[in-house]
């Protein structure tokens, strides 16, 4: 399929980089793979690794990228998306990735409903090999809902420019829940959420990712962010919270019972046959190795 026109991007794509340079080249891929006009913008913190060998290869692709000692992941994506002229809005941090056709299926499902200034699928999780593991809890945005954990799968989602600068972007003081806190935002500003059932999106979770290595704190930010938002916290966090971490916890019973499980689950769905909604292969329940055989 060929690219459309790039002179006219609709989608302004800020992808944030700080010391992440063995994931970098396959989020890099996993945007320019898709056929739709993007403009693509490289906010790096300085990093001492090969990042800045990646963005050397890539840079006569991107519409803009920088590096060197910034405020932080929040303030690194408001100036990447500040600097951009797309009506829609997203980010990709760089150890994630689109699937193929899944920033697609974003804008379509957002151009879609004039109506909605969010747009939301379904996100797989990955290990740090690419081998998927998962796939995270969403659905529909409801209060109750998204006061009781953080529903919408940021790298599965995508923002209208106009309601993202209504609530001025992301709240810089929060280097973890930023998402978190940007969806309590928008949806206390009246914007509307839509969600739709298709995977577009797989998140990384290793070692070196913030909220597996500092999972305490993100956990102690998350229940903040509902304090303030919500007025109250329910009490499945306080009941959760000890699970939660112990299933992000490398090796732990509770992570191995969790993979099983979702094995199990992947087994006793079959894939979704021709003519049912999806974008490509995205529905497959193959567990693949992401990000080995992106189109460019």
């Amino acid at each position: 399929m060929l690219l459309l026109d790039q002179s006219r991007p609709r989608v302004t794509v800020a992808l944030p980089s700080l010391n992440q340079g063995r994931f970098l080249e396959t989020a890099l891929r996993s945007i320019f793979s898709q056929p739709i006009p993007k403009e693509v913008m490289v906010a790096d913190g300085g990093s001492t690794d090969d990042t800045l060998h990646v963005i050397e290869r890539w840079k006569h692709r991107l519409t803009w990228f920088r590096s060197g000692p910034d405020n932080g992941q929040a303030s690194a994506i408001n100036e990447a998306i500040r600097r951009g002229r797309a009506p829609l809005v997203c980010w990709l941090n760089s150890d994630d990735l689109f699937l193929p056709g899944g920033l697609c299926a974003l804008v379509a499902a957002i151009e879609a409903r004039p109506s909605a200034a969010v747009a939301h699928g379904d996100c797989l999780r990955l290990d740090e090999q690419g081998q998927v593991i998962g796939k995270y809890r969403t659905g529909p945005v409801t209060v109750r809902g998204l006061s009781r954990r953080n529903i919408v799968p940021q790298p599965a989602s995508i923002i209208r420019r106009t309601a993202w600068e209504s609530v001025g972007g992301l709240n810089e003081d929060l280097p973890l829940s930023l998402d978190y806190d940007l969806w309590w935002r928008l949806l206390h500003a009246g914007a509307q959420f839509e969600y739709f059932n298709v995977k577009v999106a797989a998140a990384r979770a290793h070692p070196a990712a913030k909220t597996v290595r500092q999972r305490r704190e993100f956990y102690t930010e998350c229940m903040s962010v509902v304090r303030r938002h919500h007025g109250s916290l329910p009490f499945i966090w306080r009941l959760t919270q000890p699970i939660r971490m112990q299933m992000l916890k490398r090796g732990s019973i509770l992570q191995r019972i969790a993979l099983e499980l979702d094995r199990w689950s992947r087994q006793s769905n079959p894939p979704r046959t021709e003519g049912q909604t999806g974008a490509g292969d995205l529905n497959s329940s193959k567990p693949p190795v992401l990000g080995e055989n992106f189109s460019t």
